[in-house]
């Protein structure tokens, strides 16, 4: 039981690095392209206007005056992708995790504070989407350079605010979706009332759900979740789950977060521990079901085992059952390689593969 518990799944996501372009020689240039050529011009001109714009955020205090240099920034960078890279080297992604965390939460009765707060996280997010989108380059650098974890400390502060929390959290799920359609989803959420009504309006939400590109997002989510907040709590696992249900790679990428480690301590707590409410507890069980069909660690798996005898010596039937429904599992352990990608065995052994058994090979094509 333990070893099909374990073993079902091994998930890698691996982008294949970009190939550098191959330089061309100084009289190849001179012959087929102008130095002056409008085109080149007009990059250059967007290029520098990128780097003042992103010094100029670097300086100003004026909330108004950073709301206008972020939209500029986030429409020049959508019109050329060649602006991606000056954004990293102005250190655009720190200035952004900085803007975040000296946004302060409005006070209670100012609306317009509000308002502009918001506006402002939504573009810093926004254009950390964009900056990453289809970037390599950019994503390598956020994750290891600058960090979620700095990105979650960023949003402490509005995630913490009533007036704030939903549309931090609407901007971390569109972020790691790279897709702002879905922004407002948590703040809809908030105004319809009860589970019930949040329930159908995520069903109606979910036909923009596509890929996760930036995961960790999910997990910052994840992290700040307020625990006294039940529709908030049911809401995003309630989208968590319907992104396991949209891709066999969506559901791949949640179950590499370690939500199995997250959601198992909460669903079945140390006895005299408080229990969660119904609804609650059975969409998180629903979530959790469907990450151990993607295998689980050593560690959470000897969390799970540990946790089906209860104090008396007695076994727990609950977790036993989970841990049934963990055994079948159906994914065998693979590799999945992202656009552009290779795979190479190095193998100096006179067997050959390293795979004794051998391997199969299976792609999806997309007509």
């Amino acid at each position: 039981m333990f070893q099909r518990l374990l073993t079902p799944l091994r998930a890698r996501f691996e982008v294949a690095p970009t190939p550098k372009p191959v330089p061309r020689s100084s009289l190849a240039s001179e012959i087929s392209e102008p130095e002056l050529s409008p085109e080149n011009f007009q990059r250059d001109a967007r290029i520098e206007l990128m780097r003042n714009w992103v010094d100029s955020v670097k300086s100003t205090d004026d909330i108004m005056e950073k709301i206008q240099l972020l939209a500029e920034i986030q429409r020049i960078m959508v019109e050329d992708a060649a602006t991606k890279d000056v954004f990293r080297e102005c250190d655009g992604f720190v200035v952004l995790v900085n803007l975040l965390s000296t946004l302060r939460p409005p006070m209670s009765d100012d609306a317009q504070g509000s308002t502009e707060t918001g506006e402002a996280a939504r573009l810093a997010f926004a254009i950390l989407a964009e900056g990453m989108r289809g970037h390599q380059a950019n994503i390598d650098f956020f994750d290891h350079r600058v960090g979620y974890d700095s990105l979650e400390q960023s949003v402490l502060q509005l995630a913490t605010n009533s007036r704030t929390v939903d549309q931090v959290f609407g901007f971390l799920v569109a972020l790691s979706l790279q897709d702002f359609s879905p922004a407002g989803l948590f703040v809809s959420l908030r105004a319809a009332g009860g589970l019930h009504e949040a329930e159908a309006q995520i069903g109606q939400f979910a036909s923009r759900f596509g890929p996760i590109y930036a995961p960790k997002a999910i997990l910052v989510a994840v992290h700040l979740l307020p625990q006294e907040d039940e529709l908030l709590q049911y809401a995003l696992f309630k989208v968590l789950e319907r992104l396991a249900v949209s891709s066999h790679r969506n559901q791949a990428a949640l179950n590499a977060l370690g939500l199995v480690g997250i959601l198992f301590p909460r669903l079945y707590p140390e006895e005299g521990e408080t229990a969660l409410p119904e609804q609650l507890r059975a969409i998180m069980a629903k979530l959790l079901r469907r990450m151990l069909d993607m295998g689980a660690s050593t560690r959470e798996a000897r969390a799970i085992f540990k946790r089906a005898v209860g104090e008396d010596g007695t076994l727990r039937m609950p977790v036993v059952e989970l841990l049934r429904s963990g055994m079948r599992a159906k994914w065998p352990e693979y590799f999945s390689l992202e656009g552009s990608a290779a795979l190479a065995l190095k193998e100096t052994a006179p067997k050959g593969m390293p795979c004794p058994a051998g391997f199969s090979f299976i792609c999806w094509l997309s007509v």
